[in-house]
């Protein structure tokens, strides 16, 4: 797979993944940081590059306001949940996405 946008969202994709791309790759997911005290989000996620095809996610990006985690040892699960929230914002569990959903057949929904 190749990236063909420059940018993901606000990250320019690595120079690697829009030249040689990526063999054996279904989704390519850019991690990137922010440290932004005076913002309320943790994080967020979107998906950059859909398949022509499909309109599947191919490209996405998960971004973290690192100044808004909690590096306790007890809040290690609650920092996994939220990585875990935002992946399935880049797999396609967004509203904005809803509407290019496909059936079985390629029929949209």
């Amino acid at each position: 797979m190749i990236a063909s946008q420059k940018l993901c969202y606000n990250v320019e994709v690595p120079s690697k993944y829009k030249t040689e791309g990526s063999a054996d790759t279904d989704l390519l997911i850019i991690v990137s940081a922010d440290n932004k005290p005076d913002e309320s989000y943790i994080a967020y996620a979107t998906s950059c590059m859909s398949d022509f095809k499909t309109g599947r996610p191919v490209v996405g990006l998960v971004n973290f306001n690192i100044a808004k985690i909690n590096r306790d040892v007890g809040s290690f699960e609650d920092n996994v949940d939220t990585t875990m929230h935002e992946i399935i914002h880049v797999l396609g569990m967004s509203p904005n996405l809803y509407d290019h959903f496909i059936d079985e057949y390629g029929n949209s929904r």
